[in-house]
């Protein structure tokens, strides 16, 4: 299923709007690509609009040492969005995701823990990105 998107005809141009990240948006980009259906920042022709209300991700403390640093943490991601058409008609109704992923702190391989945070980061917006597919997928009929 990864990959196979299929998309009513209504969201064959549809613009984004709101605050999104660039590597959320490139993600959606694609989804969409691969579903025969074009997303992009710009009005003009759109067929339906997704608006991002919300893309928040950050990352909290879940363990400490017994010297009391952080030993391990927990990267979250949230996204609200909804899905209107051209007529401001809903197609999907506005929803709130969450995403999380733990891993550990080693503060002897600081670099390598800066690099794993990165890829985890990357590795969420992915998966949200594939998670709205899912979600408007299974709504937008």
């Amino acid at each position: 299923m990864r990959g196979a998107w299929t998309l009513p005809q209504v969201l064959s141009q549809t613009k984004i709007s709101g605050s999104y990240s660039t590597q959320l948006y490139s993600n959606l980009q694609r989804n969409f690509a691969s579903a025969s259906a074009s997303l992009s920042s710009e009005k003009g022709g759109a067929t339906a609009t997704l608006r991002i209300h919300k893309d928040y991700i950050n990352r909290r403390v879940l363990s400490v040492s017994e010297r009391g640093k952080a030993a391990e943490y927990e990267l979250y991601y949230i996204v609200e969005f909804d899905v209107i058409d051209a007529k401001g008609n809903v197609i999907v109704a506005r929803q709130g995701l969450n995403l999380t992923r733990d891993y550990l702190y080693e503060a002897s391989s600081v670099i390598s823990t800066d690099r794993q945070d990165t890829l985890l980061r990357k590795n969420l917006q992915k998966d949200m990105a594939d998670l709205i597919m899912r979600r408007i997928q299974a709504q937008a009929r």
